[in-house]
């Protein structure tokens, strides 16, 4: 029975090197398995903490390039808004210079039947016709 009670328990003894005093410690088996199981589990929290310390730290810095991309693409984006703000009042400019021209020219008048440029939209299907003066032929392919 005592052989049985002695191997539940360790004896740790302690001699120091300059004074004459040992110190005995008794630790049992189950105190020596909590240890165990302590470190064990702690170990594992640390490495799981540490990884997931990890890959907040990685997330943070892909946040931080998608952020500073994010403002490239917004001054992009904002750079050719303003172009195509440019390139639309020019060319209500030009339209209106040209309105301005016609009128001026007179060159679309109904009256005279005269239209240079786009004229008003025919009837859809209609295809655009040539018209032609009397005695003018329409086959250039012969003469050459």
């Amino acid at each position: 029975m005592k052989l049985r009670e002695w191997s539940r328990h360790y004896t740790v003894m302690v001699v120091p090197e300059r004074s004459s005093r040992v110190r005995r410690f008794v630790v049992s088996r189950r105190l020596l398995r909590a240890l165990a199981l302590s470190f064990g589990l702690s170990t594992l929290a640390l490495g799981f903490f540490g990884w997931r310390a990890w890959q907040l730290r990685r997330q943070v810095q892909q946040a931080a390039l998608l952020r500073e991309a994010t403002l490239d693409l917004q001054a992009q984006l904002q750079a050719q808004q303003e172009e195509v703000r440019r390139i639309a009042a020019t060319l209500a400019q030009i339209e209106g210079l040209t309105e301005r021209v016609r009128q001026i020219t007179q060159l679309r008048d109904p009256a005279r039947h005269l239209a240079m440029g786009p004229g008003p939209r025919s009837a859809p299907g209609l295809a655009p016709g040539v018209l032609l003066a009397a005695g003018e032929r329409f086959d250039y392919e012969d003469e050459l």
